[in-house]
């Protein structure tokens, strides 16, 4: 029934009963790993078995497909009175099977991106185990499986081959600091991805413009031409992760939440019933990022337009009507606010909001502290958020064999011809979203004062 595209609000067929056998296939350890998605997405015709029950994977893939939108727009009550059905592992084989029988030219990072939560018994095959489905290198071969290596080498030759072969540094976007150093993801670690539209997203921005990246290593350190735009004064709670619901809905309204994002009272934004605020006011754009789905259902974003804002408006009001009753069938989205919806949690998931000492708001890492700088690297479609590590090399401490320590961890061995004495080493954070920058602008005004940003 959920493959005919069938309305499961009140249909007393999708009793909890039923959604909880649904779930138990769904949970199956079979789903969640890394090597189910080439063996899929190649396969000319694929079949799901279990025991001796057979089923097409078209099923599976129509019904979640037709969940998701369900459940985000006309029938969302149901999804918030069962556990919503996990569809996600699914909808993203088959986009890839989409793309692939479309001989569509693919690179590997938004497929490292898309599976990276899947599970491998050996760390190396969260990259091996995709390079089959990787169709276009850049300007150098493909990346060659090796055994012989450990995981943390094979993760720094693969950062470092796919900034060479695209001559940029995107592959670090969304970054998880690994134990071989903060620039070096780590995909090992299920936390990686809060919320893996979140590429989709990124997509829609240019911060560096055509800028080149300009990327060395030094031992273990990473060298980048970057550009220092400012510094973190103020940050906000954590925001709420996870799907809408009213546990989420009274995060959003806690008023050292919401403050980050509406428009001051005085624009007269609370005290106007039917949600109508200041025409100019931008607040809301950094809620979503300045990025909105583009149609229900599906993870292709576009920048946000100023027509935008009625959703915002809209969004706000429902927001508030669930935050303030328990009563959960008065909340409800259509389409389009399920869209808006959708982006914000893609957004949001595991961030926080910040403000710089210039007063330019963004959104950023959840661990980030007072004080973390904001970048762009030559070549990166966004800024990142770094942490200044040091501002010399004896306040690093050599532990012997050139071997450097700062808090008990353990960082690079430098070749002291390539240091430059003082140097500030950097911790990196991860991406953001900096209200202002993430078209080129610093490109176009604050080139001239770019300068190497050491990232170990």
């Amino acid at each position: 029934m959920l493959a005919e595209g069938r309305h499961f609000g009140g249909n007393p067929f999708f009793t909890p009963e039923i959604i909880k056998t649904l779930n138990e296939i769904l949970q199956h350890p079979w789903w969640t790993r890394i090597w189910v998605v080439q063996e899929t997405v190649v396969a000319t015709r694929a079949t799901v078995l279990l025991g001796s029950v057979a089923a097409s994977w078209t099923i599976f893939a129509q019904a979640a497909k037709n969940y998701e939108r369900h459940s985000s727009s006309c029938c969302p009550a149901f999804n918030m009175r069962h556990t919503p059905i996990h569809t996600r592992d699914i909808l993203d084989i088959k986009r890839s099977r989409a793309v692939w029988k479309c001989q569509s030219l693919t690179t590997l990072l938004p497929l490292v991106w898309q599976f990276r939560v899947r599970q491998s018994t050996d760390p190396r095959d969260k990259i091996y185990a995709l390079l089959g489905l990787a169709t276009r290198w850049g300007s150098c071969p493909a990346f060659e499986p090796d055994y012989s290596k450990q995981w943390t080498e094979v993760y720094k030759k693969f950062i470092l081959h796919m900034i060479a072969a695209f001559r940029s540094v995107d592959i670090l976007l969304a970054v998880s600091p690994s134990c071989a150093g903060s620039w070096i993801p780590d995909w090992t670690r299920d936390t990686a991805a809060k919320h893996p539209d979140r590429l989709h997203q990124l997509e829609n921005y240019n911060a560096s413009k055509t800028a080149a990246a300009q990327v060395e290593l030094h031992g273990d350190v990473l060298t980048t031409a970057a550009i220092r735009l400012s510094e973190i004064v103020e940050i906000s709670p954590e925001l709420p992760l996870g799907d809408t619901n009213r546990a989420t809905a009274v995060q959003w309204y806690d008023p050292d939440v919401r403050k980050w994002f509406l428009p001051s009272k005085k624009q007269g934004y609370e005290n106007d019933g039917a949600g109508n605020s200041a025409s100019q006011d931008s607040s809301w754009r950094l809620l979503c990022a300045d990025s909105i789905t583009k149609k229900s259902g599906s993870k292709v974003a576009r920048r946000a337009e100023v027509e935008d804002q009625e959703l915002f408006d809209s969004w706000w009001l429902s927001i508030k009507a669930l935050a303030r009753t328990a009563n959960a069938s008065l909340y409800g989205f259509n389409d389009d606010l399920g869209r808006f919806d959708h982006a914000v949690r893609t957004a949001t998931g595991g961030r926080r909001f910040f403000r710089t000492w210039d007063g330019l708001y963004g959104l950023g890492p959840s661990d980030m502290e007072l004080g973390d700088e904001v970048w762009i690297p030559l070549s990166s479609r966004t800024p990142f958020v770094a942490r200044k590590m040091a501002s010399n090399t004896d306040s690093l401490g050599d532990c012997g064999n050139g071997c450097l320590r700062l808090r008990g961890h353990k960082f690079v061995k430098i070749d002291d011809s390539h240091l430059i004495s003082p140097v500030t080493i950097h911790f990196l954070l991860g991406d953001c979203f900096y209200q202002g920058f993430m078209d080129g602008e610093a490109i176009d005004t604050l080139f001239s004062y770019r300068q190497i940003l050491y990232l170990a």
